[in-house]
Order: structure tokens, then sequence, then C-alpha cells
């Protein structure tokens, strides 16, 4: 994946943005150190995050633990049996640009993360958001953690929280009933659109723009 920059240097002239120097100097490109660093600034030996998953043997001796993986939370999901661990950012080592505005504006600026998985909507955003969502991967459905709420916005269907709409089924290059959701329409345009669609609603929703002070949304596509 593509590592920018966040910051560009502006040119003193126009007051255009100029971006002279995109590429951060590391060549390990999984999702969870990529969207770490992208949130950071950092590398990994800066914000923690080696790996999508790795061996830690002082909390599992059987299996690698993920980038997100904390059993002290749980999954919180509408329809779906909250039958495991929901995932925080307890181990990012740094604050994200996020967490600085949060501290900036004393809590004031609303922060949120959305990705179709948990590490890319839950690293960029960072240790303060105000929420992150991210989707089943069976069902499509959008779910968070305790982390960050103890239950869903009342919002019903609204913020796609029950079930996938049609639109995104019928978009995926898979027949429909093969595979997860994700399996079918994660990677396609559609998987795309239908986050889109969960963003616009929770930026009317949550307000987002409307505050005196600056409010942050990161998304995270993985279309192909």
């Amino acid at each position: 994946m593509p590592i920018s920059k966040a910051a560009a240097s502006a040119s003193s002239s126009t007051r255009e943005p100029i971006s002279k120097d995109c590429y951060y100097d590391y060549a390990n490109t999984k999702t969870a150190p990529g969207h770490a660093t992208l949130g950071t600034g950092a590398y990994t030996d800066g914000h923690g995050i080696s790996s999508n998953a790795w061996w830690d043997l002082t909390r599992n001796k059987t299996r690698p633990v993920t980038s997100v993986e904390d059993d002290r939370y749980r999954i919180v999901a509408r329809f779906i049996p909250a039958t495991s661990p929901g995932p925080p950012p307890s181990n990012l080592r740094a604050s994200t640009v996020g967490d600085s505005l949060r501290l900036a504006t004393q809590g004031q600026a609303k922060l949120f993360g959305i990705s179709l998985k948990d590490r890319a909507s839950i690293l960029p955003a960072g240790y303060s958001a105000n929420g992150a969502y991210w989707i089943e991967p069976s069902s499509g459905a959008f779910i968070t953690s305790s982390y960050y709420m103890e239950a869903l916005p009342g919002l019903g269907d609204r913020l796609q929280f029950r079930r996938p709409c049609r639109a995104s089924r019928a978009g995926s290059r898979q027949p429909r009933g093969i595979g997860t959701f994700y399996e079918s329409v994660g990677s396609t345009p559609a998987g795309n659109a239908y986050e889109l669609d969960f963003a616009r609603a929770l930026i009317t929703n949550e307000q987002l723009g409307s505050h005196p002070v600056t409010d942050m949304l990161t998304l995270s596509l993985s279309a192909q």
C-alpha cells in the first residue's frame, strides 16, 4: 500500500500545498504497521506495531496475537453475539494526529475511524477516538468495541448496524451466496461504496464539521 506523509510543504508565493517527499523510508507495507505510521508519523520502532500479528508468549502460547488484540474488551454488535474480544488500540505506542487534535481542543473535537477491517479503523484514529467501526466479515454489519462504547448508537438501520445493503452484494464480482460478505465484496468498488455510505451517515448523525473546533474522520478503503 502507498505510504504518504500527512504533512506537505506550502509554496510561499501561491500558498498551495506542494508535496516534495511523499514516502516513508521502510519496506514493511503490511496493513497494521502502515496505518500506524500514517496515523502517528512514527516508524515501527516508535509506534510498536511491527506486523498484523506477532508472537507474544506472555499473552498467548498457542497462536500469534493481532495488532489490535486485548482480552479486556468485547465486540459490540446489534444482532451478532459478542463471543470474541473487542479490539482496542492498546498495542499502539505513539499518539496519532487525531489524539493531538483531541488534546489541543480539550476533548471537544470528535474523532472516528472507519474501515472494513478492525486494525485499519482503529490504528489511524488512535487512543482517544470517540469510536472506530469496521464490519463483521460474515454478515457485513458494522461493529465496534467496548473500548469505545458499551452499546451501538440507537440509530437502527440508518448506520447499517443490522444487515448489509443489497447494492453492495449486487456489485460483487462473485456470485451471491459464495463466501463471506468480506470475501465477496471487501476488495471491490462495491465495498468502498458500502463503507462510504456508512461514513456519510456517521458524519450526519455525529454532526461532524459543525462544531466550533475541527473534527476528524479517518477512512481506509480496500478496493482493487
